[in-house]
């Protein structure tokens, strides 16, 4: 169709296609038939992308930067109409549209500042918050607008405001009168009805004024009334006040390289499939000058280099380094020009500040290897908006080399579904499109994917969009579209993106949430190359993605035989569920307006609305009746109230609605069903369920009109119940027993019973609970206890009533400070406590006292609800002993047997393990810890140990000081032990049915300040610390002298010391009939210490015989030490394991060297000593060798080298060499020197072989 042009300054008219608006910002509408229409000033316009416009009475379009600026003018988008691309071209862009006077405050993100926006797009600076409170109220900061940066210099400065007066532009009006006033600087205008309609003033915006202001508002002069439309009001673009938005103007612009423009590079081109793509070939840093930001609406760059203006695809403009926000895109180079425009402008240089933008490319398919691109900017190729700003300076890019391939990644698209036109119901979690990717060559990582939307849907019919790989989601959900595009981040995923292997196929998902937008279209698509991000990781670079096999780009998107299909939503659905919150268990008998079932409503697609509803009910009787039935929709009734209905499950209770019961789309609303239970049919236990029928088109969708009809749902069933609570023992809490007693003598804050009370048919308010003593025999409460409180959960109820008497079935009264609620059928549970006296009678009985009356009021009814059963209802049994118990024991993770080095410092001896009975905590205030010594002199030996530390295993907290030494005043030789005394522990309590490990570390005393060599050291908990060694008596674990007990301990609770026959010494988590020494592992401390490992490199697996074969390597290390000591290797002997018999036994030689093999380094040989006609261990001494003793320096090690004669070797024989047990004597040039008995301990013993197969 092709129509004539008239275009005017007023109007023009042209060929258009009629339609309410889908915009970027969230407008949905449906496409109507073509027609010409005539458009006038102040007419709304838009082409096929997103953008709206607003067409001006000087013949040009301003642009709405976004939602929230349109929303200040309009309230919604019916009036937008959408015109072909190509007559929007034909209309030059005016400006941007600023914020309308008196809506919304605004700020820039940037800076804190506070304004208020003025006809013209004038800006007032809200000086201080005493004025802002004073105008606006407390929620002033709710009515805050941040502006882009790039879109606040279209506004103009104006004066402060700095006094309480409503800036001009505002509706106003006050508390007492309906009358709304328009501010006209220091006049006040009424604005009609008419007024308001016609100038499209919106009641959101209207400021109610406080009482201080009153006073100003009555002082303005009363102007002439607003009855109608006024150009001056309702001009958009504000040209009729003589204001129009432009873009600002700065009086210089100067252009430079920035400082990290890259450098050249190499870029790649592929013979056949595509080129990399996004190349940052300059980057150019504008600065403005300080009188005023500059818009710069067209920036040129020229070509250079060895190169044509066909070997470059696209070229783009981007904001920074980014790919974020791209500003320009050109597709096409002319006479080595590429040119970025936009009349709105491209973008703004703040006033004194920077701005950064990119130029990329993307390079030709197939560019011969070796041309050269690079990029120039002057600064007569930059046009900025005003003619004012003067534009200097350049800049210039480096020079990049094109490389040709053959096997560059490239990412094939195509549409999979859907490929025809449909419908589709609204639902959850929908499949919106499929679409493929093929990556080809090399492995791809896809780092973002943005998809457009199409369609007519509004920016929330669609919510949660996700990429779905399988069951696999790619990235994050976006919630709703953002210019009608929804861009996923892939890059954040493992790996830095969708990893697809050379070859692989991904069939991708989008999948959304369709909440509305009946009758409305949607196709999602990938609409320009740089949507997709596909990076080459083999030649890391960026790459263009194409469709299908065709090589160059194209628009994905849902199509049938290539033309493009949409898919419609449906219209609108109503589901409806019982409410997980209706009510399932008792209702109160007599009470009104009684919740009986409440019931979901969703609508989807569309606003639904319902005309009426059939219920019906029934109870136990049938002949029982609801007075006053109602519904109650969305906290409102809605139809009218059914004065009798009979719950015979037949009778129906019909409700029309009219208007009033409306769900919107994509939202969820409750119906309650109420009714009175005040007949006198209605009995105690009967039980009542409310259905609703299912409808016959009793609903309509708003939007298509289409007849619905509700189904059937049912409530839950309800018990009718009086109101009177019931009282009984919690089960949850026991009774005490021996095992698990009530608590000891002298515990405070005690469980002595625990009970529950259960609501009746309504909700109840406890206001007071009496609790009886119920002590049997001649005890009483007051023989046993003291400080008597009741508790619900953490909180307290009443006082405590600290003396008890020792009157039988004595009763005490709690009185919460505010009423316990109590749930109908609910429960609260009641906890009493007391103080169990140090001298009180130790009980072990029945309940000590039960609750004889909780007092309580109906919440709805106001009745009586108490609970007075008048008789004993007894509690939990009580159990009360007299103390707590310790036990101690060696830990299961207490240190093995090993070697120690004088000096060493912080080394962990021994472990033990503290354990509580169930009775109560046990306090711990001093631990003796007594050293049995051997050797070194004993008592002279017990210098050897200093700095011991008593440690928790678990936490690493020090139980007391550290002691510097053992005490040896009364060891006595090798019969009674030093003992190192830890005094004046505050930290150290075991829980109750609990446990404390401690661990006894210590530094040893260097060889040079008196610690001895070769001594061994068992640490031990006695049960008389001046008992003998050895000796385990009944006068040892009975002495009562403080002195002589390696434990002092306390009970928490009791205060019973816990000594004599009480503490018990186990040798392990067993109880000992009698006491034993609970002793740790034995310690052997040496000037130095040796070690032995295999080599990394000793020979293992199958090998063959030779006459000088190595069969093992071992490596001997001498630890370092605090006076660096050397150590002396005496022999080594080997344990052999062999299946080789040798023919000549005495000829076999086994040879032992140091470091390497030969004659000087020999240390021993001997020949074989068959054990059973095979190889055995070696007996080197006492076979007449000689083993050379060799020194090892400390802190270093000795390669060990073993060959032996394996002649005879025959095939599947096996040979093993390792180092048994007291096969190696040492010395520590102390101990085991020549003349005196060598060491014979070494940790790291036994050693197995490495197997030999022959």
């Amino acid at each position: 169709m092709h129509q004539a042009v008239r275009l005017t300054k007023k109007a023009f008219t042209w060929g258009v296609v009629a339609t309410t608006l889908m915009w970027s910002l969230g407008v949905a509408a449906l496409p109507l038939s073509a027609k010409a229409v005539t458009l006038s000033a102040g007419t709304l316009i838009k082409g096929s992308l997103p953008a709206v416009y607003y067409y001006a009475s000087n013949g040009k379009r301003y642009v709405f930067p976004n939602e929230k600026t349109y929303k200040t003018w309009y309230a919604d988008f019916s009036g937008v109409q959408v015109i072909s691309d190509a007559d929007l071209a034909t209309v030059s862009i005016g400006g941007n549209v600023t914020y309308r006077s008196g809506t919304r405050l605004v700020k820039i993100q940037s800076d804190p500042k506070t304004y208020a926006v003025e006809p013209g797009g004038k800006l007032r600076w809200v000086t201080s918050e005493s004025v802002v409170s004073a105008l606006w109220g407390s929620t002033w900061n709710q009515r805050i607008d941040d502006v882009s940066d790039a879109f606040f210099t279209n506004y103009a400065s104006g004066t402060d405001l700095s006094t309480n007066a409503y800036p001009k532009g505002s509706l106003v009006k006050t508390a007492a009168s309906p009358d709304v006033w328009y501010i006209d600087g220091t006049s006040k205008r009424k604005v009609l009805a008419a007024g308001m309609t016609g100038n499209k003033f919106m009641d959101k915006f209207i400021v109610t004024v406080a009482a201080s202001m009153e006073t100003w508002l009555s002082g303005l002069t009363a102007g002439t009334d607003i009855s109608a439309g006024e150009p001056t009001l309702t001009d958009v673009a504000q040209l009729a006040s003589g204001t129009t938005p432009t873009g600002p103007a700065g009086s210089g612009l100067t252009m430079a390289a920035a400082s990290d423009n890259p450098a050249g590079a190499t870029i790649v081109t592929d013979t056949v499939d595509g080129a990399q793509a996004l190349i940052g070939m300059l980057k150019l840093r504008f600065t403005a000058s300080a009188d005023g930001a500059v818009q710069v609406n067209t920036v040129k760059i020229s070509r250079a280099g060895i190169s044509a203006d066909a070997d470059i695809q696209n070229s783009y403009l981007y904001d920074g380094d980014g790919f974020g926000k791209q500003l320009a895109k050109s597709n096409s180079v002319a006479t080595s020009k590429i040119t970025f425009s936009s009349s709105g402008g491209l973008f703004t240089v703040p006033a004194g500040g920077s701005k950064d933008v990119f130029v990329r490319l993307d390079l030709g398919t197939n560019v011969t290897s070796g041309k050269t691109i690079s990029f120039t900017a002057a600064a007569a190729d930059v046009t900025p908006s005003s003619s004012a700003t003067t534009v200097s300076g350049s800049a210039s890019g480096a020079t990049f080399t094109v490389a040709s391939v053959t096997d560059l990644g490239q990412l094939e698209m195509a549409n999979v579904n859907p490929t025809a036109a449909g419908t589709v119901d609204p639902q959850d979690n929908y499949e919106l499109w499929r679409f493929k990717f093929d990556a080809n060559d090399q492995t791809l990582l896809v780092k973002s994917v943005k998809v457009t939307n199409a369609g007519s849907i509004g920016a929330s019919d669609v919510q949660n969009f996700k990429i779905m790989d399988g069951a696999t989601q790619l990235g994050a959900t976006v919630a709703t579209l953002s210019s009608n595009t929804a861009t996923f981040d892939l890059s954040s995923m493992t790996g830095g993106g969708l990893k697809m292997t050379a070859g692989q196929t991904k069939q991708l998902s989008l999948r959304g949430d369709i909440k509305s937008g009946t009758n409305r279209t949607y196709r999602f698509s990938i609409r320009d190359s740089t949507d997709v991000q596909a990076y080459d990781t083999n030649y890391n670079v960026y790459t263009i993605p194409v469709k299908d096999a065709q090589e160059t780009f194209a628009v994905i998107e849902p199509n049938s035989s290539g033309t493009a299909v949409d898919t419609t939503i449906s219209t609108g659905k109503l589901t409806i569920q019982k409410a997980s919150d209706s009510p399932s268990t008792n209702v109160p008998d007599g009470a009104t307006n009684v919740l009986l079932a409440k019931f979901n409503f969703t609508a989807a697609g569309e606003d639904v609305k319902v005309t009426s509803l059939t219920a019906n009910c029934s109870m136990t009787t049938t002949t029982d009746d609801l007075v006053n039935t109602k519904m109650i929709f969305d906290g409102a009734q809605v139809g009218t109230t059914d004065a009798t209905a009979n719950c015979d499950g037949a009778e129906d209770i019909a409700f029309t609605f009219g208007n009033s019961f409306v769900v919107p789309a994509g939202s969820t609303k409750a119906l309650e069903v109420r009714a009175d239970l005040t007949n006198s049919t209605i009995d105690a236990n009967d039980t009542i369920l409310i259905n609703l029928e299912a409808g016959s088109s009793n609903a309509e969708g708003r939007v298509s009109l289409t007849s619905i009809s509700s189904s059937a749902s049912s409530g839950n069933t309800v018990t009718v119940k009086g109101g009177a609570l019931v009282t009984s023992e919690d089960g949850s809490f026991t009774d005490r027993t021996a095992s698990n007693p009530t608590g000891v003598l002298g515990a405070q804050g005690t469980n002595i019973g625990q009970f529950v009370v259960t609501g009746g048919g309504e909700d109840s308010d406890i206001t007071q609970v009496v609790l009886t003593d119920d002590v049997a025999g001649t005890a009483h409460m007051a023989s046993t206890f003291q400080n008597l409180k009741l508790w619900q959960g953490t909180t307290q109820i009443g006082s405590t009533v600290g003396t008890l008497t020792s009157t039988d079935n004595t009763t005490y009264t709690f009185t919460p400070s505010s009423p316990v609620r109590v749930t109908a059928g609910g429960t609260v549970v009641f906890k009493i406590t007391a103080d169990i006296q140090t001298g009180g009678t130790i009980l072990t009985a029945d309940g000590v006292i039960y609750p004889s009356k909780v007092s309580a009021s109906g919440v709805t009814t106001g009745t009586d609800t108490s609970d007075s059963n008048g008789t004993n209802a007894e509690l939990q049994n009580v159990h009360i002993v007299s103390n707590g118990n310790l036990a101690v024991y060696p830990d299961s993770a207490k240190p093995i047997a090993q070697t120690f080095v004088l000096g060493d410092t912080g080394k962990e001896l021994a472990r033990f393990k503290l354990e509580a009975d169930v009775n109560e905590d046990i306090n711990v205030t001093r631990i003796a810890v007594s050293d049995i010594i051997t050797g070194g002199g004993d008592i002279t030996a017990s210098g050897t140990l200093k700095n011991l530390k008593l440690v928790d295993a678990q936490s690493g907290t020090q139980y007391g000081g550290t002691v510097a030494s053992l005490d040896t005043t009364a060891a006595t030789g090798s019969t009674i032990a030093p003992v190192a005394i830890f005094d004046n522990i505050s930290n150290l309590t075991v829980p109750r049915s609990g446990s404390r490990i401690i661990k006894v570390v210590s530094d040893f005393t260097s060889y040079v300040d008196g610690g001895l060599s070769s001594s061994t050291h068992q640490l031990a908990l006695m049960p008389n610390i001046h008992g003998q060694i050895g000796t385990v008596g009944a006068s040892d674990s009975s002495s009562t002298a403080t002195a002589d007990r390696s434990i002092t301990a306390t009970g928490k609770d009791s205060g019973f010391s816990i000594s004599g026959t009480w503490l018990d010494y186990n040798a392990s988590s067993v109880n000992n009939v009698a006491d034993v020494f609970v002793k740790a592992s034995t310690m052997d401390i040496f000037r130095t210490k040796l070690t032995i490992a295999k080599a990394s490199d000793s020979p293992s697996g199958l090998t063959s015989g030779a006459s000088a074969q190595t069969v093992a390597k071992f490596v001997v290390t001498n630890s370092a030490n605090a006076g660096n000591y050397t150590a002396t290797l005496r022999l080594l002997n080997l344990d052999i394991g062999s299946t080789i018999s040798p023919s000549q036994a005495n000829t076999r030689a086994i040879k032992v060297y140091k470091d390497s093999v030969n004659v000087g380094n020999q240390l021993v040989s001997s020949n074989a000593n068959p054990t059973g006609g095979v190889f055995g261990d070696t007996e080197f001494e006492a076979n007449g060798g000689t083993f050379t003793d060799t020194d090892i320096s400390a802190g270093s090690s000795l390669p060990i080298i073993v060959t032996m004669d394996t002649t005879d070797a025959a095939a599947q024989k096996t040979l093993t060499v390792g180092v048994d047990l007291l096969d190696i004597l040492w010395s520590d040039g102390v101990t085991g020197t020549s003349g005196t008995a060598a060491i014979l301990i070494v940790d790291s013993l036994p050693l197995s072989g490495s197997a030999l197969s022959y």
